[in-house]
C-alpha cells in the first residue's frame, strides 16, 4: 500500500503544496517528504525537530491594484484595491461605449445628427466616473430602446 507524502523545501521547511504517492524511497530527492497531507499556507516543517508546526508565510507586497489579507486556512488572499475596481469599471464603460460607436459612425456617414437618446446615453457613460459612489456603487445608464 502506498503512502501519501507532502513535499517541502529542504532549506526552509516550507511545504511546496505538492503531494506524491508511493514509498519514501521513490520520492524526488530534491525535496524533503513528510508522510501525510499538510496545508502549505499554514504549516511547515521545523528543520531542527522535523516536526510539522503552524506557520504563516510572509505577507506578499501590496501594490496599487492588490492588497493581501490573511484568511486562516487559506493563507494570503489577494483583494482588489479601489484602484483595481476603478480600472475594471472604466474598462466596462469603454466596452459599452465601443459597442455603440456604430451610432456615431452611421450619423457621420449619413450627415445626420446623433439621436438625442444615444447622445445622452453616451454622455452618461462618459460621466460614470463622476458618480458619487464610483467605483463601488455605479448606476449604469440604460441602453436606448
Amino acid at each position: 500500500m502506498s503512502e501519501v507524502w507532502s513535499l517541502y523545501d529542504l532549506s526552509t521547511g516550507v511545504f511546496t503544496g505538492a503531494v506524491q504517492r508511493g514509498r519514501a524511497a521513490n520520492l524526488d530527492q530534491a525535496f524533503g517528504a513528510m508522510a501525510g497531507v499538510f496545508n502549505a499556507h499554514t504549516q511547515k516543517v521545523d528543520l531542527e525537530s522535523l516536526q510539522v508546526i503552524e506557520w504563516q508565510a510572509p505577507k506578499p507586497a501590496d501594490d496599487e491594484f492588490t492588497q493581501w489579507d490573511w484568511v486562516g486556512g487559506k493563507g494570503w488572499v489577494a483583494q482588489a484595491t479601489k484602484s483595481a475596481v476603478a480600472r475594471t469599471m472604466r474598462a466596462r464603460r469603454a466596452k459599452l461605449l465601443n459597442a455603440c460607436d456604430w451610432v456615431v459612425t452611421r450619423a457621420a456617414e449619413t450627415g445626420q445628427p446623433i439621436a438625442p437618446e444615444w447622445a445622452a446615453y453616451r454622455q452618461a457613460l462618459r460621466d460614470v466616473p463622476l458618480q458619487p459612489g464610483f467605483p463601488d456603487a455605479i448606476e449604469w445608464p440604460a441602453l436606448p430602446g
